[in-house]
């Protein structure tokens, strides 16, 4: 069963969060390099009510085993940036620690060979009250899945095809098909100094929020990933993505961290029925009452009792 290992709190209401994190190697790649971390791994002596909750994911690029390296500096460093910052703005707090995460992996890369270079891409989520803070670089997402039809990607890739979406360039279903659809433009390592996309997302009871790498947004569409994240608890949300992804031959890692906000402090690991599909009304779902059949009791016990009155007055009447 899930464990609700931590509360946001906000003016009239309070968040309990449920998170699932799994990284798999996937059936084509000999190592992974992908990683991923949350607050759970921590010791939960800090104050995260006061800090937020963060969790991340991050999938290595470069030769071997370098990418493997960069991905797990850079949650590592993440992690021990982000709580070690004494600020109360999450943003510029989130943004410092990806900063600091680059920076690590860039220094690491300058001490291998120039044909051992290393690099990462990283997204990173923080859960203080009731605001959500997406930082990304590179093609790793962010999802937001809310009610039965929303389902948004917070983070902005930074790819080759993306780019050219945004440019008009490209449709989207254009760049899914692309040979250059895993050409990232920016990444951690790269350079000594990276820029890094912010946004900020206020919650709402029952939203859950993925984190996932390529291997899993590239082979599994947005709408399977809603269902499946919103039917189960995280971790078997998470646990059943990955599956998923690697038995449609998935050719790369592929890793999932699921968080889900709720209002009401229960267990969520029994799974939710099924999203109603758009044409279906909640009503439709209710049974039709049986229709009764045979004469009504009441009006026939109204009349008989009328029918004896009367004759009881006639009665009365003649025998005066």
């Amino acid at each position: 069963m899930n464990e609700a290992v931590g509360t946001g709190t906000a003016p009239g209401r309070e968040y309990h969060l449920w998170v699932g994190a799994r990284t798999d190697t996937g059936r084509v790649r000999a190592n992974n390099q992908d990683a991923v971390g949350t607050w759970k791994d921590l010791p939960q002596t800090i104050p995260f009510d006061d800090s937020g909750y963060l969790f991340a994911v991050a999938d290595g690029v470069g030769g071997n085993e370098q990418g493997e390296v960069a991905s797990a500096l850079a949650i590592e460093t993440l992690f021990h940036t982000y709580y070690g910052d004494d600020t109360t703005e999450v943003p510029n707090a989130l943004k410092r620690a990806v900063r600091k995460a680059n920076e690590a992996v860039y220094e690491r890369g300058l001490s291998q060979s120039e044909d051992r270079a290393m690099g990462t891409t990283l997204v990173a989520g923080v859960i203080r009250g009731t605001t959500l803070t997406i930082g990304n670089v590179g093609d790793s997402r962010a999802y937001l899945f809310r009610g039965r039809t929303q389902s948004t990607q917070i983070s902005k890739d930074h790819s080759l095809v993306a780019e050219a979406v945004r440019a008009g360039q490209m449709t989207a279903e254009d760049a899914k098909k692309s040979r250059q659809r895993n050409v990232i433009t920016r990444a951690l390592g790269q350079r000594q100094k990276v820029d890094v996309d912010i946004f900020e997302v206020d919650l709402m009871d029952n939203d859950v929020v993925l984190l996932c790498s390529d291997g899993l947004h590239g082979i599994v569409d947005d709408a399977e990933m809603k269902q499946v994240a919103q039917a189960l608890a995280p971790d078997e949300a998470a646990n059943e993505l990955i599956d998923l992804a690697n038995n449609r031959n998935a050719s790369d890692n592929v890793s999932a961290v699921i968080v889900k906000a709720t209002a009401e402090y229960a267990p969520v690991s029994v799974p939710a029925a099924p999203p109603m599909e758009m044409t279906e009304r909640a009503t439709d779902r209710i049974p039709a009452v049986p229709e009764k059949r045979g004469l009504p009791i009441i009006p026939i016990a109204a009349a008989v009792l009328a029918l004896a009155l009367i004759i009881a007055l006639v009665a009365f009447l003649f025998l005066r």
